[in-house]
Protein backbone atom coordinates (compact mmCIF):
# COMPACT_ATOMS: atom_id res chain seq x y z
CA UNK A 1 0.00 0.00 0.00
CA UNK A 2 2.95 2.43 1.06
CA UNK A 3 4.59 2.17 -2.46
CA UNK A 4 1.38 2.67 -4.19
CA UNK A 5 1.03 6.17 -2.01
CA UNK A 6 4.92 6.90 -2.75
CA UNK A 7 4.20 6.74 -6.38
CA UNK A 8 0.87 8.56 -6.44
CA UNK A 9 2.71 11.42 -4.18
CA UNK A 10 5.60 11.33 -6.84
CA UNK A 11 2.62 11.69 -9.89
CA UNK A 12 1.10 14.84 -7.60
CA UNK A 13 -2.28 13.16 -6.50
CA UNK A 14 -2.01 13.16 -2.39
CA UNK A 15 -4.98 10.88 -1.77
CA UNK A 16 -5.42 12.12 1.89
CA UNK A 17 -7.98 9.82 2.00
CA UNK A 18 -5.96 6.91 2.20
CA UNK A 19 -3.64 8.44 4.32
CA UNK A 20 -6.01 9.28 7.07
CA UNK A 21 -7.10 5.63 6.82
CA UNK A 22 -4.08 4.33 7.18
CA UNK A 23 -3.00 6.84 10.11
CA UNK A 24 -6.73 5.79 12.06
CA UNK A 25 -6.86 2.24 10.93
CA UNK A 26 -3.47 1.16 10.72
CA UNK A 27 -3.92 -3.30 11.01
CA UNK A 28 -2.69 -4.41 14.28
CA UNK A 29 -0.81 -7.17 12.64
CA UNK A 30 1.79 -4.43 11.34
CA UNK A 31 5.59 -4.65 12.42
CA UNK A 32 7.62 -2.42 13.89
CA UNK A 33 9.51 -2.32 10.81
CA UNK A 34 6.77 -1.41 8.91
CA UNK A 35 5.72 1.17 11.25
CA UNK A 36 9.10 2.92 10.73
CA UNK A 37 8.71 2.88 7.28
CA UNK A 38 5.35 4.55 7.74
CA UNK A 39 6.97 7.22 10.07
CA UNK A 40 9.23 7.67 7.73
CA UNK A 41 7.12 8.25 4.92
CA UNK A 42 5.68 11.49 6.91
CA UNK A 43 8.51 13.33 5.74
CA UNK A 44 7.53 13.21 2.49
CA UNK A 45 4.07 14.35 3.26
CA UNK A 46 3.37 17.80 1.42
CA UNK A 47 1.40 20.43 3.65
CA UNK A 48 -1.99 20.05 2.29
CA UNK A 49 -1.75 15.88 3.68
CA UNK A 50 -0.51 17.13 6.39
CA UNK A 51 -3.12 19.44 7.38
CA UNK A 52 -5.83 17.33 5.58
CA UNK A 53 -4.95 14.43 8.17
CA UNK A 54 -4.04 16.75 10.99
CA UNK A 55 -6.50 14.88 13.70
CA UNK A 56 -5.13 11.68 12.73
CA UNK A 57 -2.07 11.95 12.21
CA UNK A 58 -1.34 13.74 15.69
CA UNK A 59 -3.59 10.72 17.58
CA UNK A 60 -1.48 8.08 14.98
CA UNK A 61 1.97 9.82 16.59
CA UNK A 62 0.13 9.26 20.50
CA UNK A 63 -1.08 5.96 20.18
CA UNK A 64 1.45 4.46 18.02
CA UNK A 65 4.33 6.06 17.75
CA UNK A 66 5.74 6.35 21.14
CA UNK A 67 5.45 2.83 21.53
CA UNK A 68 6.83 2.33 17.76
CA UNK A 69 10.10 4.07 18.74
CA UNK A 70 10.76 2.91 22.17
CA UNK A 71 14.19 1.62 20.89
CA UNK A 72 14.42 4.91 18.35
CA UNK A 73 14.03 7.92 20.12
CA UNK A 74 15.38 10.18 17.70
CA UNK A 75 13.00 9.07 14.70
CA UNK A 76 10.08 9.99 16.98
CA UNK A 77 11.81 13.50 18.03
CA UNK A 78 11.75 14.55 14.44
CA UNK A 79 8.60 13.10 13.27
CA UNK A 80 7.28 15.23 16.54
CA UNK A 81 8.97 18.06 15.36
CA UNK A 82 8.32 17.83 11.53
CA UNK A 83 4.61 18.05 12.03
CA UNK A 84 4.25 20.07 14.63
CA UNK A 85 6.52 22.73 12.40
CA UNK A 86 4.13 22.12 9.64
CA UNK A 87 0.84 22.79 11.46
CA UNK A 88 2.15 25.77 12.67
CA UNK A 89 3.42 27.05 9.90
CA UNK A 90 -0.02 26.25 8.09
CA UNK A 91 -1.43 28.24 10.26
CA UNK A 92 -4.59 28.50 12.54
CA UNK A 93 -6.81 26.60 11.10
CA UNK A 94 -4.37 23.61 11.43
CA UNK A 95 -4.45 23.81 14.94
CA UNK A 96 -8.20 24.20 15.74
CA UNK A 97 -9.65 21.17 18.22
CA UNK A 98 -12.09 18.71 15.60
CA UNK A 99 -14.93 20.10 18.20
CA UNK A 100 -17.09 23.04 16.04
CA UNK A 101 -19.81 25.08 17.54
CA UNK A 102 -22.41 23.97 20.64
CA UNK A 103 -25.76 24.20 19.35
CA UNK A 104 -28.99 24.36 21.12
CA UNK A 105 -32.13 24.87 19.68
CA UNK A 106 -30.44 25.76 16.25
CA UNK A 107 -28.89 28.65 18.19
CA UNK A 108 -24.88 28.68 18.53
CA UNK A 109 -23.76 28.20 22.41
CA UNK A 110 -20.95 30.47 23.58
CA UNK A 111 -18.66 27.94 25.31
CA UNK A 112 -14.88 28.22 25.70
CA UNK A 113 -12.96 26.48 23.42
CA UNK A 114 -9.79 26.29 26.18
CA UNK A 115 -10.95 23.09 27.61
CA UNK A 116 -9.36 19.44 28.10
CA UNK A 117 -11.50 18.08 26.15
CA UNK A 118 -11.48 20.55 23.29
CA UNK A 119 -7.33 20.46 23.97
CA UNK A 120 -7.75 16.21 24.02
CA UNK A 121 -9.15 16.77 20.55
CA UNK A 122 -6.91 19.44 18.64
CA UNK A 123 -3.85 18.38 16.79
CA UNK A 124 -1.21 20.14 19.16
CA UNK A 125 -2.91 19.16 22.68
CA UNK A 126 -2.74 15.60 21.15
CA UNK A 127 0.86 16.23 20.37
CA UNK A 128 1.76 17.61 23.67
CA UNK A 129 0.00 14.70 24.76
CA UNK A 130 2.22 12.60 23.20
CA UNK A 131 5.01 13.98 24.96
CA UNK A 132 3.84 12.57 28.39
CA UNK A 133 2.98 9.52 26.99
CA UNK A 134 6.78 9.08 26.20
CA UNK A 135 7.35 9.06 29.89
CA UNK A 136 5.57 6.22 30.76
CA UNK A 137 6.50 3.95 27.49
CA UNK A 138 10.61 4.84 27.47
CA UNK A 139 10.54 5.06 31.48
CA UNK A 140 13.51 7.35 30.91
CA UNK A 141 15.64 9.57 33.32
CA UNK A 142 13.31 12.88 33.36
CA UNK A 143 16.75 14.51 34.38
CA UNK A 144 18.96 13.45 31.79
CA UNK A 145 16.53 13.98 28.79
CA UNK A 146 14.66 17.51 30.38
CA UNK A 147 16.15 19.06 27.58
CA UNK A 148 13.86 17.17 24.89
CA UNK A 149 10.87 17.99 26.82
CA UNK A 150 11.25 21.56 28.50
CA UNK A 151 12.09 23.20 24.68
CA UNK A 152 8.97 21.44 23.46
CA UNK A 153 6.82 22.49 25.70
CA UNK A 154 8.16 25.65 25.41
CA UNK A 155 7.59 26.06 21.82
CA UNK A 156 3.97 24.25 21.92
CA UNK A 157 3.16 27.38 24.23
CA UNK A 158 4.04 29.37 21.65
CA UNK A 159 1.84 27.52 18.85
CA UNK A 160 -0.56 29.74 16.40
CA UNK A 161 -4.18 29.68 16.91
CA UNK A 162 -5.60 27.68 19.30
CA UNK A 163 -2.61 25.36 19.66
CA UNK A 164 -0.92 27.67 22.34
CA UNK A 165 -4.25 27.16 24.32
CA UNK A 166 -4.49 23.44 23.84
CA UNK A 167 -0.52 22.97 24.96
CA UNK A 168 -1.05 25.24 27.68
CA UNK A 169 -4.34 22.70 29.05
CA UNK A 170 -2.11 19.89 28.18
CA UNK A 171 0.82 20.97 29.82
CA UNK A 172 -1.24 22.42 32.87
CA UNK A 173 -3.27 19.54 33.32
CA UNK A 174 0.04 17.06 34.33
CA UNK A 175 1.36 20.79 36.43
CA UNK A 176 1.85 17.47 39.84
CA UNK A 177 3.96 15.91 37.58
CA UNK A 178 6.13 18.67 35.94
CA UNK A 179 6.51 20.56 39.11
CA UNK A 180 8.12 17.75 40.38
CA UNK A 181 10.14 16.96 37.67
CA UNK A 182 11.26 20.43 36.70
CA UNK A 183 10.46 23.07 39.60
CA UNK A 184 12.64 25.60 38.22
CA UNK A 185 10.94 25.55 34.80
CA UNK A 186 7.62 25.17 36.03
CA UNK A 187 8.40 28.51 38.80
CA UNK A 188 10.00 30.36 35.55
CA UNK A 189 7.48 29.19 32.57
CA UNK A 190 4.19 27.80 34.13
CA UNK A 191 3.41 29.76 37.00
CA UNK A 192 3.32 32.93 35.88
CA UNK A 193 0.60 31.56 32.86
CA UNK A 194 -1.48 31.58 35.79
CA UNK A 195 -2.42 35.56 36.11
CA UNK A 196 -5.69 36.78 34.50
CA UNK A 197 -3.80 38.97 32.05
CA UNK A 198 -1.56 36.33 30.54
CA UNK A 199 -3.40 35.39 27.25
CA UNK A 200 -3.40 31.77 27.90
CA UNK A 201 -4.22 31.82 31.54
CA UNK A 202 -8.22 30.56 31.21
CA UNK A 203 -6.34 27.53 29.66
CA UNK A 204 -3.87 26.93 32.22
CA UNK A 205 -6.80 27.40 35.16
CA UNK A 206 -8.87 24.97 32.89
CA UNK A 207 -5.88 22.30 33.11
CA UNK A 208 -5.25 22.73 36.54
Amino acid sequence: VLNILFKELELGNFREDFWQQLFENIPESTTIEEKLIVANAIFLLPSEVIFNCRFSLSRWIDETLVNTCISNHGLFWKVWDYVFNSLNTIGPDATKSSIGEVKRGGKVINVSRKTLDYALNSPIGRLVYSLFSTFNAWKLDTKIYRKNYLSRFELALNSVGEGADHAAVMIAYRFNFIFYHYKQWTEFNLIPLLNIDNPVSESVWHGI
